[in-house]
């Protein structure tokens, strides 16, 4: 019989052996640390990238030294910080240079303070002959917060036709399926220029009320939801952010879906997503 005295890196069990320890590393410094540095711990780490910030560059030079701490009670060391402002970044190990980074599959625009959607154009230099080919190349777009969520429900339908009637993973795409699917990826370089900013306020909003407001809606071949913030501030300044996006495919065959191909049905499995997406944001 064989046991490991140390944890295996890689095992596909992995995030949820770290998120297991993140969040009782979380509850151990709940008496010696504020509770924004532990709900950063519980909340915002996956595996190990974290993300956090602050109101002011003060806060987030105090909130950074907290965190540091914080994790080095645990024996973890933060390095290869990423910053929206370079005064944070004094004294900072950084990963890389240029202003844009990636953070936990988002482009971030460290210059402008804006997320942009992770775009690899090779992957979509070939044009797609078979359904395995469309499977490949529509998955490489990943977008995580839904920012392109319309556009990727586009690409879901072509692959949902690649895979109608007698079809195979390697069999010829209809000429039609083939055409229209590889116009859809050959727009994708257009997504470069779709960028959103990250802070969600503005200096004239910060403290002030804040709303979310969701939408959704729903058609026969495809149904979604929005959430988006609204933050008023104390001047009547309104500014108004994305937060997340969902968008979803209907099956075909309507008969093994809970809708049956009523649009009422659909809208109300759009309402249930938008449901999803506030408790979430919660």
């Amino acid at each position: 019989l064989f046991i490991f005295l140390a944890y295996i890196f890689g095992s596909s069990c992995s995030p949820t052996v770290t998120s297991f320890i993140m969040k009782h590393h979380s509850k151990l410094m709940r008496e010696k640390f504020s509770k924004e540095v532990c709900d950063i711990i519980s909340r915002y780490f996956y595996v190990d990238d974290g993300s956090g910030g602050s109101n002011t560059p003060e806060g987030c030079k105090r909130l950074m030294k907290e965190l540091e701490a914080a994790m080095n009670e645990g024996g973890f060391s933060l390095g290869k910080w990423k910053f929206s402002h370079e005064e944070l970044a004094e004294g900072k190990e950084q990963e890389e240079d240029g202003k844009e980074k990636k953070i936990l599959g988002i482009v971030w625009d460290t210059k402008r303070d804006k997320f942009k959607v992770a775009i690899d154009l090779e992957k979509f230099e070939s044009d797609a002959e078979t359904p395995r080919q469309v499977v490949t190349q529509q998955a490489s777009l990943f977008d995580p917060i839904g920012m392109i969520a319309p556009f990727m429900l586009i690409g879901r339908q072509w692959t949902q036709e690649a895979m109608t009637d007698a079809w195979g993973w390697d069999h010829r795409l209809a000429d039609r399926v083939r055409e229209g699917f590889n116009e859809w990826t050959r727009s994708i370089i257009q997504l470069r220029d779709i960028a959103i900013p990250r802070p969600w306020d503005s200096p004239q909003t910060v403290d002030g009320e804040e709303q979310l407001h969701i939408f959704s809606d729903a058609c026969k071949t495809g149904f979604g939801a929005v959430v988006y913030r609204r933050a008023i501030g104390m001047d009547g300044t309104i500014r108004v952010s994305f937060l997340n996006g969902k968008s979803h495919v209907t099956p075909k065959n309507t008969s093994r879906a809970g809708f049956h191909g009523s649009i009422p049905r659909l809208e109300l499995s759009a309402a249930v997503k938008s449901v999803d997406l506030l408790k979430s944001m919660q």
